[in-house]
């Protein structure tokens, strides 16, 4: 859990609402204390901490306030024993939840492997996506080891159901072409320990000679073997797969029945092979590669040199060679901001004159009144515990600043489909049309107030009045004396 949290954040998440009064009513002392952290602890990161130092301490003195604790008294707390089993039994009850089992740890990995790794390759949006599961079935994450064996489990599991989808959607062919470009013996040891147990972490070095060359580049080779010269599983595969991405990309194999990566020869027209050079002529590129090759070449080797040259002389607009970490670096300077064209801005006067200022929060009500869609919100915290109505009102306002965008884009179309607007904008305007522009926009709402009036507070009579030069004549004397 990160340490470092404002007070905006720790009155949001570190503060006790109306059900959790109820289960500290009975607790006093470091026992309040160490219950309360323990419960906010778990709601926000769906387990429990491992050891007292990972609570933060701003949490702790905010909490220690609320519950009228020392906040010293929280180092006296144990998270072992049964006064610490106790309380995290009635957590998980208060929370209708259950401690996992090895079952649910084999539906999660199966539900990960086919539900989330596909789509999402990042580790820490996975172990999100995995505590929000566990939310969702009412069970309790496993502990952080647990977790990430889980995590370690799926992702092996979709690696291998992804590979096997592949090498069967290449086909006969593209298999064939494959094997000549990444060398046989590479998918050979990879299908041989496709079902080898992931605690093997090196190939047999009597048994197993990876090929290298053509399969790993060279600047990734000290990543591949170790110093004793032993070739390392993981990194190896990672080096086929990326063989295998870049023979897909320069179109040297294909994926039967893909799209973008079908045959390439399905592109060309039918009369091709008769007319070739029609087609090249239309497209203005030689018949002989060599030729493109030998030109491409050329006007790149003058584009690098005219670059250098313009980095010697100071004019190449600002840019320069320096260095960054101790590599060279090329700088290019900040460019001024230009002033905003005339006609964008008479494009912006133009809708405030039209539909005049426009109360978000309004559009917002009467949507929701007609559609009904806050009822659809829902929290992606491990646990909600927020005030249903306070939790609305901030996932609305992300909701509004989204969606001023798209109401200014649909405004500002409007116009610009009539042909007197179309015509009255310059060349420079239609560089830089943009919908990020607020003033027609009123977007928290509109507070009167009367100025000619005072506010009745039923004050005292002992409130200061103002001062006079009496008053500051007995304050002299006074002090005089």
């Amino acid at each position: 859990m990160r340490q470092e949290w404002s007070p905006e954040e720790l009155l949001a998440n570190w503060t006790l609402v109306d059900g959790d009064w109820g289960l500290v009513a009975n607790k006093s002392g470091t026992t309040r204390l160490g219950f309360s952290l323990l419960l906010k602890f778990f709601e926000l990161e769906g387990r429990f901490p491992d050891v007292l130092e990972e609570v933060p301490p701003a949490a702790v003195e905010y909490v220690a306030e609320l519950v009228k604790v020392q906040a010293t008294d929280f180092a006296k707390y144990t998270l072992v024993g049964r006064t610490a089993e106790y309380h995290r039994k009635q957590i998980r009850e208060a929370l209708g939840l259950r401690p996992p089992t090895l079952a649910d740890e084999e539906s999660l990995t199966a539900w990960l492997a086919v539900e989330v790794c596909p789509v999402e390759l990042v580790e820490d949006r996975q172990r999100e996506v995995l505590l929000v599961e566990c939310r969702t079935r009412k069970v309790e994450p496993p502990g952080p080891t647990r977790v990430e064996k889980v995590l370690v489990a799926a992702r092996g599991r979709w690696e291998r159901a992804f590979c096997a989808r592949t090498i069967e959607r290449l086909g006969p062919v593209g298999r064939n072409r494959l094997l000549a470009l990444v060398a046989e013996d590479a998918m050979k040891l990879l299908k041989k320990y496709a079902d080898v147990d992931g605690k093997t972490r090196f190939y047999g070095p009597a048994v197993d000679e990876p090929p290298m060359d053509g399969v790993v580049r060279k600047d990734w080779r000290e990543a591949v073997v170790d110093d004793r010269g032993r070739i390392e599983r993981i990194p190896y595969e990672l080096c086929v797969l990326v063989a295998l991405r870049d023979a897909v990309r320069r179109r040297e194999i294909y994926v039967e029945g893909a799209a973008r990566w079908k045959n390439p020869e399905d592109d060309l027209p039918g009369d091709f092979e008769a007319t070739r050079a029609v087609h090249y002529a239309a497209i203005r590129q030689p018949l002989n590669p060599r030729t493109f090759i030998a030109d491409l070449k050329k006007r790149m080797t003058a584009g690098l040199d005219g670059l250098t040259a313009a980095l010697a002389d100071g004019s190449a607009g600002g840019a320069k060679v320096t260095t960054r970490r101790g590599e060279p670096w090329i700088t290019v300077s900040k460019l001024e901001p230009l002033a905003e064209p005339t006609g964008l801005q008479a494009l912006k006067d133009e809708v405030v004159g039209r539909w005049g200022v426009l109360d978000l929060l309004d559009v917002l009500k009467n949507a929701d009144f007609m559609t009904g869609f806050t009822d659809e919100f829902s929290s992606v915290a491990a646990y909600e515990r927020i005030d249903r109505d306070a939790e609305t009102s901030m996932l609305a306002l992300h909701l509004l600043q989204s969606a001023l965008v798209h109401v200014n884009t649909l405004l500002v179309q409007q116009i610009l489909a009539e042909p007197a607007w179309a015509s009255r904008l310059s060349d420079e305007d239609r560089r830089g049309p943009t919908a990020l522009f607020w003033s027609n926009v009123n977007p928290y709402g509109t507070f009167r107030l009367d100025m000619d009036k005072r506010l009745d507070l039923g004050l005292s009579a002992g409130v200061p009045r103002p001062r006079k030069a009496a008053d500051a004549g007995d304050r002299t004397s006074a002090e005089t004396r």
